[in-house]
């Protein structure tokens, strides 16, 4: 492993790191040590309890197991994002994995001691970055009762936002995520996630087959993803 400072200022994405930016808030003597290791396409990632983690590259998706073992998609996770700082705070469920939808690069923090110790990453710090990540996720229930157009834009625009902009500055190329996994996520079929798009490439929302997307009208889209029904 390697003194963060030597990773992070190479990292491509270091203003944009939740990691980074989580170091930098904090204010003791605890020198982290961060490992890079590359996971395949469709592994399951390893998160153990006293590291924090985050991606690098790729995408993550964030899979919850029901009482009768069947996974469902509920969240995404692109580079930048922090991944499993359940885990890290000794609370993660079972029930909660995570997978690389392609090949990834992660980034994982250790200190000497484990989360919670004096001299490690400050408990109070990483349960409010958590609670800021917990609170829109239950505001935003309401999706599951949407229509399959206000599902679709809400996806687009929130790996939009997290993803971030492509080259071009406005211009947004969305990473590919196969409809499969984008449908369990939204709750729909792929059949009606494939209609939908059809009907926002027509509207010149958006261009592009599912492998690359790429977004011409992010207001639109927006405007779409807050409609109730």
């Amino acid at each position: 492993m390697a003194p963060s400072p030597q990773v992070c200022t190479r990292c491509p994405i270091r203003t944009d790191c939740e990691l980074s930016s989580l170091l930098r808030e904090m204010r003791h003597g605890c020198e982290p040590a961060i490992a890079v290791d590359d996971v395949s396409a469709g592994a399951q990632l390893p998160i153990h309890a006293g590291r924090l983690y985050a991606l690098r590259s790729g995408v993550v998706k964030e899979i919850w197991a029901d009482a009768a073992g069947r996974g469902r998609v509920v969240d995404f996770c692109f580079p930048g994002h922090l991944i499993g700082l359940e885990a890290s705070l000794g609370f993660g469920s079972p029930q909660k994995t995570y997978a690389s939808v392609q090949r990834a690069r992660l980034c994982s923090a250790t200190c000497a001691r484990p989360v919670g110790d004096p001299g490690s990453f400050p408990q109070a710090l990483l349960s409010s970055v958590l609670a800021r990540r917990i609170v829109p996720v239950y505001a935003l229930s309401w999706m599951i009762q949407a229509d399959a157009a206000t599902r679709v834009a809400h996806y687009i625009v929130k790996a939009t936002g997290l993803h971030g902009a492509g080259p071009g500055g406005g211009r947004h190329v969305l990473p590919h995520i196969p409809r499969p996994d984008i449908a369990d996520y939204l709750g729909l079929r792929p059949e009606s996630v494939s209609r939908v798009l059809s009907r926002f490439r027509s509207a010149g929302w958006i261009r592009g087959k599912i492998e690359r997307i790429e977004v011409t009208n992010l207001d639109a889209l927006k405007a779409v993803s807050v409609r109730s029904g």
